[in-house]
């Protein structure tokens, strides 16, 4: 704000100068008045002269130039420890024994006037807080006050101001001027904040929630409000957030994690003539978690062609054993998709409350059998089960051998089986099987899902001729074929025939048919051989 910039020096003699190259006033206003060797401080305001300001508090020391490059020479007297004190209703305030220059005067004192609390309502200037530096001199002392003024600013490399012992100096003094601060807060994704959200300031201990909102829902559109009045302006306000996490959920603060530093935080400066607002924005998102439904068919890859072409699945989600219909899902299953189905946006909790979900298929499909396997962090597996449909291929041998009459039977025999023309097994079979075959658990229907032709055969067997009925096999006994054997004995040497020569006639296996004998001409015959 404007300020005057020239001091003016009022003597007991109605003795006015100018000296405006020499002094420079402060947003503060003090009259300082040189009587004898006594500094008096007036402290006004700026928009009223007349009006004091008491509850000034200010300190006085003086500056060792010793210390200082370049050194000047010997200092006047010091002050030993700082003088202070503070104004009184008058808004007056003295400092005794001070130090002037003179005509004559070899050394000098330089004072440092500081004012450490500003009356309520009131700014202490830059210069009157870092330190107003001045020399006093006395009347007819002032040129040489001026030599020992040029050698202090140098060593301090700062402005020191001239006083004239009994006179006042007056200095410009300006309100605190004010504005107000508003902080907002709004949130999505909860239907309210929690119960221990809470915002403080670094300006004051004021402590808003929710319930001392000035205004406000604090939803979309409506943020709640709240205003801190009477803030100097300039002044910089930081608000902090508090309280504000929900378990189950988390949470966004304008846009940041809540684990990014001062994410929580948003400050404000004051401004005259319009009010700044710090703004918070809340979005709370449930803790999500993911899943699957996974379909498998233990069917025999569909052999009996029994499978649908698609299944309705359900991920159930219940809080408390009461199913939450809004965050249920349904899906359907088919070869597609891989018979299965995953979500990647599933709620953890609901209401604070943790959701389980559970899966199923709606209707399973007639045949089947089904069992669900899984949980919601492994991915949730529905099987359904169906066993192919099998036969039975039975048969039996019928021997048509007289009771083996000729003991041509054979100790076994072997039925071969086939799947449509391929032979897939075959079995040895023995008296002690009573002649008898069995096939069971035999697919019914092929890959394909057609039907599948089952026949038999049977090895050949020796002397057998086979018929096929079916599954059963009849083996007939081959008839034998009726010959003789002629054989005619005669001498070797005159060719003269043999009667009575004895033979023994063996068939082939080696078993005795019967013993012969050659008649008058030399000849045996035997016929009906088989």
């Amino acid at each position: 704000m404007p300020f005057s910039n020239t001091a003016e020096l009022i003597g007991e003699d109605t003795f006015t100068d100018s000296v405006e190259k020499r002094h420079i006033a402060t947003v503060n206003s003090s009259w300082i008045r040189g009587d004898a060797n006594t500094i008096k401080i007036k402290k006004v305001a700026e928009e009223s002269l007349s009006t004091p300001l008491p509850g000034a508090k200010f300190e006085l020391s003086t500056v060792a130039m010793e210390n200082k490059s370049p050194k000047i020479g010997a200092n006047g007297p010091a002050l030993e420890q700082p003088k202070v004190g503070t104004t009184k209703e008058n808004g007056e305030i003295s400092f005794t024994e001070m130090s002037l220059v003179k005509a004559d005067s070899t050394t000098y004192t330089l004072y440092c006037l500081k004012e450490t609390n500003a009356p309520e309502g009131r700014t202490i200037s830059q210069e009157y807080r870092e330190g107003y530096y001045f020399i006093l001199y006395a009347d007819g002392g002032l040129s040489k006050a001026e030599e020992f003024q040029k050698q202090a600013s140098a060593a301090i490399e700062k402005e020191v101001h001239l006083i004239i012992g009994g006179n006042t100096l007056t200095i410009s003094n300006a309100k605190v001027k004010t504005s107000s601060v508003k902080v907002t807060k709004l949130f999505s994704g909860l239907d309210s904040l929690p119960d221990g959200f809470q915002i403080t300031n670094s300006y004051n201990d004021t402590v808003f929630t929710a319930k001392n909102a000035e205004k406000g829902t604090g939803k979309t559109g409506d943020p709640y409000e709240w205003t801190i009045e009477n803030v100097p302006v300039g002044t910089e306000i930081t608000f902090t957030e508090s309280g504000y996490t929900k378990d189950g959920y988390s949470v966004t603060i304008n846009g940041k994690a809540v684990t990014e530093e001062n994410a929580d935080k948003v400050a404000a400066t004051s401004k005259e003539s319009e009010i700044k607002t710090a703004a918070f924005t809340n979005v709370y998102r449930s803790e999500e978690t993911s899943t699957s439904i996974t379909k498998i068919w233990d069917d025999d890859n569909n052999r009996d062609n029994k499978r649908p072409a698609s299944i309705d699945v359900k991920l159930t989600a219940k809080v408390g054993g009461s199913e939450i219909t809004g965050l249920s899902k349904t899906a359907t299953l088919k070869a597609a998709n891989g018979w299965k189905a995953s979500w990647s946006d599933l709620p953890k909790y609901y209401n604070g409350q943790l959701v389980e979900y559970s899966a199923d298929e709606v209707n399973t499909p007639a045949g089947y059998t089904k069992s669900v396997s899984g949980d919601i962090t492994k991915g949730f597996t529905i099987t359904n089960r169906y066993t192919p449909e099998t036969i039975q291929v039975s048969g039996s041998k019928n021997w048509n051998d007289d009771g083996n009459a000729a003991g041509t039977r054979p100790g076994s025999i072997t039925i071969r089986l086939y799947a449509n023309g391929s032979e897939i097994d075959h079995k040895t079979v023995t008296e002690k099987d009573g002649w008898s075959w069995n096939w069971t658990g035999l697919n019914r229907y092929d890959t394909d899902h057609k039907e599948i032709s089952y026949t038999i055969s049977e090895d050949a067997v020796d002397g057998y001729t086979s018929s096929i009925s079916g599954y059963n096999v009849t083996n007939t006994v081959n008839k034998p074929q009726v010959g003789s054997v002629i054989l005619t004995k005669v001498d070797a040497t005159t060719g003269t025939a043999l009667a009575g020569a004895i033979f023994d006639l063996y068939r082939a296996n080696n078993t005795k048919v019967g013993t012969y004998t050659t008649n008058a001409g030399g000849v045996l015959r035997v016929d009906g051989l088989t």
